[in-house]
């Protein structure tokens, strides 16, 4: 099933939801990817968050298709090729934000296999020629993916969610209780990413920091990685009008501060990943903390007042599993697969 474009939002009526509708918490690529899909299907979707996208980590990611630091790779394997597939159809609209481009995976040495189990994911890869390889390099792939624009493709999906008479609410302060929600709304879906870890009081829930570097675009058409570079993980996601340079993934990290010596480190890096970098302007110093979870939770729970759906421990994928994983809320919420 693929949602290329807006649909015409079905009479709101939808089968198993309740007469007010649903509630999202979260207004992350996670919330508004399920809020489109709910308010596409007919039913009365209205967004409450603490930040609009910008402020999330959403607003903060490269916005490439990868599945980066998630699990598990069964469900994740299925989640994002659904989302690979919409995200294609998607990149031929200008409008939409979605780019398509090459991700070219480097190695010093032959190619473990557990760094390139996706891949079956991606109708348009191959291996790399010796002659191809950058000097220091034995392998490496180049795989056509789905890059998503997010200054644009956050917008876009705002848009597309009004369209379909969805309604956002940013209220500036954290939801404390779920539960005391049930009194708007008989169903709950719970995209809070890392703030599930307080609301839910789920500890297997913690950050895995990133700090980037978003830079200028000096020319660059291509994404590029170096994940077992020896001075630490090396990308640059190049979208239309900027570079997102990475990266770290410091786990169980909670500070958001600048580290000087990391900053200077992506940039030594990520030049020798793409030496056009030379030309690139720095624009921004960002840091991401990525919400990870030994497994995504993405479920139904049961509550005295109603239901919740659980959608979030993404890790560093939330763009990539967010059409998959919107899919599978919609299935919960219309019942035909309730756990």
């Amino acid at each position: 099933m693929t949602l290329p474009s807006p649909q015409e939002p079905s009479p709101r009526s939808s089968p198993g939801v309740p007469g007010e509708g649903v509630i999202i918490l979260g207004a992350g690529v996670a919330g508004l990817t399920c809020g489109v899909v709910l308010a596409e299907q007919g039913v009365r979707v209205r967004i409450v968050a603490e930040k609009s996208w910008r402020a999330t980590a959403s607003g903060k990611a490269g916005g490439l298709w990868l599945p980066y630091r998630i699990e598990p790779r069964d469900r994740v394997l299925a989640w994002s090729k659904l989302t690979f597939d919409i995200l294609t159809d998607l990149s031929a609209d200008g409008s939409t934000g979605v780019l398509m481009r090459d991700q070219v995976e480097l190695y010093r040495d032959i190619t473990p296999a557990e760094h390139i189990w996706w891949l079956s994911a991606v109708p348009d890869h191959r291996r790399l020629g010796a002659c191809e390889l950058p000097a220091g390099y034995r392998d490496g792939y180049a795989a056509r993916v789905p890059v998503m624009d997010v200054p644009f493709y956050m917008p876009y999906l705002e848009r597309r969610f009004a369209a379909a008479g969805g309604m956002v609410e940013i209220t500036g302060r954290a939801t404390e209780s779920i539960d005391s929600l049930f009194g708007e709304s008989k169903l709950i879906i719970n995209c809070t990413g890392l703030g599930a870890r307080q609301l839910c009081n789920d500890t297997e829930l913690y950050p895995i920091r990133g700090q980037l570097l978003r830079t200028t675009n000096p020319g660059i058409d291509r994404c590029t990685a170096d994940e077992l570079h020896p001075l630490g993980i090396a990308y640059v996601i190049a979208r239309s009008q900027d570079c997102i340079l990475g990266g770290t993934a410091d786990a169980h990290v909670f500070d958001e501060t600048i580290d000087p010596a990391s900053r200077q480190r992506l940039l030594d890096v990520n030049l020798q990943l793409d030496a056009r970098l030379a030309d690139a302007k720095i624009l921004e110093d960002v840091v991401c903390l990525r919400p990870f979870r030994t497994s995504v939770r993405l479920e139904r729970e049961l509550c005295p007042g109603g239901s919740i759906i659980h959608n979030y421990g993404h890790g560093g994928a939330g763009y990539t599993v967010s059409w998959g994983c919107a899919l599978e809320v919609a299935r919960l919420v219309s019942g035909s697969n309730s756990k």
